[in-house]
């Protein structure tokens, strides 16, 4: 019997076998008609989801009992983690030091998604701020939303040519970048931050 395990008590190797779970059903997105694709899943939830009324756990377990058996089809052996959001680090006496959410959901660059992004971007970085986001995937400096990153790259970085707004294709890029790099973040995870 499977048991589900605390995400924040996953090691790094069990992190990586989820990403890779991950990729794997963002890599079947090219094929629409494929049930266990990312996107929908994704349009499952949009679309039908049972919220603010009595199904909504019910329909939730069941939700999550098949994207789990549809990564299963990848990896037979991986459960998806529980989020225990009561954990001390969570909920702190100061709000404003405690975690919103878990690490492991957290934006970050490594330097194979870096190598592959830069050269893509126009106008390309200065040497100085390719040095500094090469450090920040060195680092894996994390981040809890997309805001908290551009602010980071626009402010110490020094790069202004990425912007909030949907069409900018620098933006694309590095959202493809973030994905790559740690594919259980979720670029629209507080899409309210953005006021267009």
């Amino acid at each position: 019997m499977k048991q589900r395990v605390n995400l924040d008590c996953l090691g790094e190797p069990e992190l990586d076998q989820l990403r890779a779970a991950f990729r794997q059903i963002y890599d079947l997105n090219d094929w629409p008609e494929d049930r266990r694709s990312y996107n929908n899943q994704a349009l499952i939830h949009q679309n039908h989801c049972q919220h603010g009324w009595e199904r909504f756990l019910i329909w939730h377990r069941a939700y999550l009992y098949e994207f789990e058996q549809n990564i299963q089809d990848f990896y037979p052996n991986l459960t998806l983690p529980y989020w225990d959001w009561t954990m001390p680090h969570y909920r702190p006496e100061q709000p404003e030091k405690g975690w919103i959410i878990p690490q492991s959901f957290q934006a970050f660059l490594t330097r194979e998604a870096v190598e592959k992004w830069l050269p893509q971007l126009n106008p390309a970085p200065a040497p100085e701020q390719k040095q500094k986001f090469y450090a920040l995937a060195e680092q894996r400096q994390y981040f809890v939303s997309q805001r908290c990153l551009f602010q980071y790259v626009d402010n110490t970085i020094g790069y202004t040519h990425i912007t909030l707004k949907a069409d900018d294709p620098n933006r694309q890029r590095l959202i493809d970048a973030l994905l790559d790099s740690n594919p259980l973040w979720y670029p629209l995870r507080y899409p309210a931050e953005f006021q267009f």
